[in-house]
């Protein structure tokens, strides 16, 4: 299986000219508490320039915290927690960080010690700047370990993408009547063949009908990038239905939902209240008659739920299990958009033609992804391939830049 890799550093970089990865480059002005001096965050950027200033910050601090905690030998249980969750950055980072602190003093010297302004200290000035920049190319030549460990900690943020690996994908036509149900078809087709032909993923149909259908995709990383599929399509063309000739204007939306473990988003039985009463409803008397129903409380959460579809009180135990576990995971889904304030983020619409996150317009031969104002040949981007893929990596590009501004940002405050 042809595994995707999650938007990188790089690919930020090759993105770049994109005005809204600009803008989600440039939240670093938010940020006042530096650290880490400006003459080396100037130099590393002009080293470096596909890395954000706010990488450098977070990776100075981190070894500043590490030295300032190996001398104090201090062991409570915070410094075990701190050292724990930020282990895997400190250990991979040691050499690289080192020359970080060194290029932060080298820099402050030249900036701060009176000497440096003498007119005889022009040598020195040069001796230590020649320095800086040795220590710049050493620190740019673990661009890709740098890359690797900001990945891991950006990702680490992703509760909703790891649920599952398992996700049905539901295109169903709006606004427009025939020609809407039509439409969602095609995407439909668009994407079973994106999915497995260009990334590699299993898939199937499922419930396919006239007015839309279901794709069910298994693979890794499929929420990662299909989730920027989810909102309003809408559709300019002349419908085949139509005898008159006239355009017209349809919509289809798309929802993608994982098929939930609830393990997977720590629903255990034992942190359940559960209880087996006497069913109701539709089912015939040996549904009544005896203590099958599941009535489940879910401890932590205080969710609670009642089943009584299935036959068996096992079975209905672990439906409400699975219950519960969609609904931990709609709240954490939530949560997340929330917090990543992403414009892709929802689900729940209408699907009125004013909606639209991209527009396929047929006379015109042109698909324009309303998100970045970007137009795609009508004709390639339905077959699926290259284009589709190349809006993805994209979409992903100024999702890693803003998550990971974010994501630093809120650990070193928090942490650092």
């Amino acid at each position: 299986m042809r595994a995707w890799r999650f938007a990188t550093l790089q690919i930020v970089a090759r993105c770049a000219a994109i005005p809204a990865v600009k803008r989600a480059m440039r939240s670093d002005v938010d940020f006042k508490d530096w650290k880490f001096h400006e003459g080396a965050r100037q130099l590393l950027t002009a080293t470096v320039p596909a890395v954000p200033p706010i990488v450098w910050e977070y990776f100075y601090r981190l070894e500043r915290k590490r030295l300032l905690l190996d001398e104090s030998g201090q062991s409570s249980q915070s410094i075990i927690r701190w050292r724990t969750t930020f282990s895997r950055e400190v250990e991979s980072m040691e050499q690289c960080a080192s020359s970080l602190v060194q290029l932060h003093d080298v820099c402050e010297t030249v900036a701060s010690d009176p000497a440096m302004s003498t007119a005889g200290a022009k040598e020195l000035r040069e001796l230590y700047m020649d320095e800086a920049k040795a220590l710049a190319l050493k620190i740019a030549g673990e661009t890709e370990l740098v890359e690797s460990l900001v990945r891991y900690r950006v990702r680490g943020s992703d509760d909703v993408g790891s649920v599952s690996s398992t996700w049905a994908l539901e295109c169903l036509g709006k606004a427009g009547g025939e020609e809407a149900g039509l439409f969602a078809v095609e995407l439909l087709t668009m994407f079973k063949t994106y999915c497995s032909e260009v990334r590699g993923w299993r898939v199937s149909d499922v419930s396919p009908s006239p007015g839309g259908g279901t794709l069910t995709i298994v693979g890794d990383n499929v929420y990662q990038l299909l989730k920027y599929e989810i909102g309003v399509h809408k559709v300019q063309r002349v419908p085949v239905t139509d005898a008159d000739g006239k355009l017209q204007t349809s919509t289809a939306t798309v929802t993608l939902a994982p098929e939930v473990d609830p393990v997977s988003v720590n629903v255990h039985e034992e942190d359940c209240k559960i209880d087996f009463v006497r069913g109701s409803g539709p089912g015939g008397q040996g549904m009544q008659s005896s203590s099958n129903a599941c009535v489940l409380v879910h401890l932590p959460s205080g969710i609670s739920v009642r089943c009584h579809q299935a036959r068996s009180a096992l079975a209905n135990k672990t439906l409400a299990l699975e219950q519960v576990a969609k609904t931990i995971w709609k709240e954490r889904q939530a949560k997340q958009n929330q917090e990543n304030e992403s414009f892709f983020a929802k689900q729940l619409t209408t699907g009125e033609r004013g909606e639209k996150m991209r527009t396929y317009n047929y006379p015109q031969n042109r698909v324009t992804d309303h998100r970045i104002g970007r137009d795609y040949s009508c004709s390639n981007f339905l077959l699926g391939g290259a284009e589709l893929r190349s809006l993805h990596d994209e979409l992903a590009a100024i999702e890693f830049a803003s998550s990971m501004q974010t994501r630093l940002v809120k650990c070193i405050q928090e942490h650092l």
